[in-house]
């Protein structure tokens, strides 16, 4: 009588143990195929959404490092490579250093590189402009989107993230990550 119990038990307990990983594996696919879709959606910029974003830049406010108010509707009339960053990023030290290589590389091209510290995330607002001063982002337009509606308006989740706009003021391109200095390049070149 006792081995048969033991056997009853041990069965029911394969049993829970198997419903119990099912539920779990379940509960996991569900969470990541979510998330897979929301990262999915914010890396792609069909060109629908590239027009959506790009009109209403006219309600998106930011600010120059001497705190004046600009409008990122400015974008419009010239061929931009646009990139967000924070100073406490690792990565984003790294996007700079590509940035400048490729400013120093189409000094002669004309085209515009705009920067937009996420402010939000930052500890302080003296840590960004040290930063700036430390980075030596001469020649590169800075501005800080103190109330994070131009990370809302790109749908900026993850930093660095860069764009290609055209001077149409249309979105050519998008890059979650660290770009390198001669994708930066291509990226600019192959609108011409």
């Amino acid at each position: 009588m006792k081995r048969g119990g033991t056997w009853i038990m041990i069965r029911r307990l394969k049993w829970t143990l198997l419903l119990f990983a099912l539920v779990i594996g379940g509960v996991f696919y569900m969470y990541s195929s979510n998330e897979w879709i929301v990262v999915e959606k914010a890396m792609s910029t069909p060109e629908e959404e590239s027009s959506k974003i790009m009109d209403g830049l006219e309600q998106v406010k930011v600010f120059t490092i001497d705190e004046q108010e600009i409008s990122l509707s400015e974008l419009h009339g010239e061929r931009r490579f646009v990139f967000f960053f924070t100073s406490w990023c690792q990565v984003c030290a790294e996007q700079w250093n590509e940035v400048k290589i490729a400013q120093k590389e189409l000094e002669n091209e004309g085209v515009d590189i705009l920067a937009i510290n996420l402010t939000q995330e930052e500890r302080n607002g003296e840590d960004v402009r040290d930063y700036i001063e430390q980075v030596d982002a001469e020649g590169i337009d800075v501005v800080l989107d103190t109330n994070g509606d131009a990370q809302k308006q790109f749908r900026v989740f993850g930093i660095p993230t860069s764009f290609m706009v055209s001077e149409q003021g249309e979105i050519e391109g998008r890059t979650d990550g660290l770009v390198s200095a001669e994708k930066i390049i291509e990226k600019i070149k192959s609108g011409r």
